[in-house]
């Protein structure tokens, strides 16, 4: 039986639940998406016992149910001296009249660097994990780029092992358009998304790289 990718669970997962600002986020039922002053007031000093002291979380998004809330909380975007954007997000909800309660918090990075792709001049959006250098981070990138957009390399699915069609005939923005690219540690491996084409390139801990842990593809399902 073939594997399933978690990550494909976890965008199943987030299409049923819903996400502030994104194409799924309206599949979640809310009366409202706005919280009253003492939720607001509640979820807020919920967000804070989970984040550095630093940081002050606001509510980006809100859900609203008699019964129930969820908040959606984030921390002001500081610049660093490299360029890289860093900010926290997390999850924070109630039911009934039960204390406020969050998930762990997210630490994101993210920058905006110029690229070339043969001789014409491209843009990515690059987003990265607290565990990835933004050296390391661009080099995973750049790979992943570079390979997607070389069509006589072939790619071969890490579900299966084989090779497959998994462009499908989808192509990267040009010209001015940002390419988008996630960069993710996860159990040792690290994968750099390609959020545009719905594409993962996994690449396995070093040492690794035996039979079925050469670097390959993953397709993430498209949901919305």
């Amino acid at each position: 039986m073939p594997r399933i990718d978690s990550r494909i669970l976890m965008l199943v997962l987030l299409a049923i639940i819903g996400v502030p600002d994104s194409g799924v986020a309206g599949m979640r039922q809310c009366a409202s998406h706005a919280l009253n002053r003492e939720d607001a007031a509640a979820a807020e000093a919920a967000a804070r016992a989970g984040l550095p002291r630093s940081v002050r979380p606001f509510i980006a998004g809100a859900c609203w149910n008699p019964g129930s809330a969820t908040a959606f909380i984030e921390t002001r975007k500081s610049t660093q001296g490299d360029g890289v954007k860093e900010w926290w997000e997390l999850e924070c909800g109630r039911e009934e009249s039960v204390a406020w309660h969050c998930d762990p918090a997210e630490f994101h990075q993210r920058i905006r660097l110029p690229l070339s792709i043969g001789d014409q001049a491209r843009v990515m959006d690059l987003s990265f994990s607290k565990d990835i250098s933004l050296e390391r981070a661009r080099e995973l990138a750049m790979r992943a780029i570079s390979i997607y957009e070389d069509r006589t390399v072939e790619l071969r699915d890490c579900a299966t092992g084989d090779v497959m069609d998994l462009r499908q005939g989808s192509r990267l923005p040009t010209g001015l358009q940002p390419i988008r690219v996630t960069v993710n540690r996860e159990n040792g491996t690290e994968s750099a998304y390609l959020n545009d084409v719905d594409l993962s390139f996994d690449v396995p801990p070093i040492g690794n790289d035996g039979p079925g842990q050469v670097s390959c593809w993953s397709l993430w399902v498209a949901v919305g």
